[in-house]
């Protein structure tokens, strides 16, 4: 089996902290909170899919249909995450107060074309001898890491082009986000059968709450101090 379901399960322990912190009635609300929210949420069925990828995966011979539904899935999810993640970069850069849907349409374009790219375009699995996948390859895989780099530029973008008003501090998650996915796609390139996105967006998504904890912290020492 493959080793990597031990980062996927102790990520999703993980996650599912994060979540109980970020529901708990004590967590103040926030534009960054409400989509931390979100991503968490998301994170936590990719992970799900991932290690049911998994164990599909290794008897794929007999669960095709169902494996091939699942990593669809799976990459549908890693869209919406990354989606959502550059609408919290945003958020952070404009320093929103309330999370509106309505102010994302261009993105939510964006991510409803990838999704459909990834329904429709071919995925390639490449099996060993006894029918387990090592990996998958083709079109709509790769089509969700362009997308992902795309999606990473153009916070980086934000980023700039917001670097006057607000605290580079801010961006934590972005830069912690460039730098592990830059790492785990030359980590995959060499052995492309680890699956380490998914634990890597629960990494980034501990270092956004810790960002907005102590924000919220200094907000409220400054508020106590007049």
């Amino acid at each position: 089996m493959n080793s990597t379901i031990f980062f996927s399960i102790c990520s999703l322990f993980y996650c599912m902290l994060l979540i109980c912190n970020l529901f708990s009635k004590s967590s103040k609300k926030s534009a960054e909170k409400s989509i931390l929210k979100i991503l968490s949420i998301v994170n936590f069925f990719t992970l799900l899919c991932e290690v049911g990828g998994i164990f599909l995966g290794s008897n794929y011979k007999n669960f095709e249909l169902l494996n091939d539904i699942v990593l669809r899935l799976m990459l549908i999810l890693y869209a919406v995450w990354i989606s959502f993640f550059t609408i919290y970069v945003l958020n952070v850069s404009k320093q929103t107060k309330k999370f509106n849907f309505k102010n994302n349409l261009v993105i939510y374009l964006a991510m409803f074309l990838i999704i459909i790219a990834i329904i429709l375009l071919p995925i390639i699995y490449n099996t060993n001898k006894a029918g387990v996948i090592i990996y998958s390859t083709g079109p709509a895989v790769q089509s969700i890491y362009y997308y992902a780099m795309a999606c990473e530029m153009a916070c980086l973008l934000i980023m700039f082009t917001h670097a006057k008003k607000v605290k580079i501090s801010n961006y934590t998650a972005l830069f912690a986000l460039v730098i592990l996915s830059t790492l785990s796609a030359a980590i995959q390139s060499y052995y492309p059968s680890l699956l380490l996105c998914a634990s890597t967006d629960t990494f980034v998504m501990y270092i956004a709450y810790i960002s907005i904890m102590k924000s919220d912290i200094s907000k409220l020492e400054k508020e106590n101090r007049e």
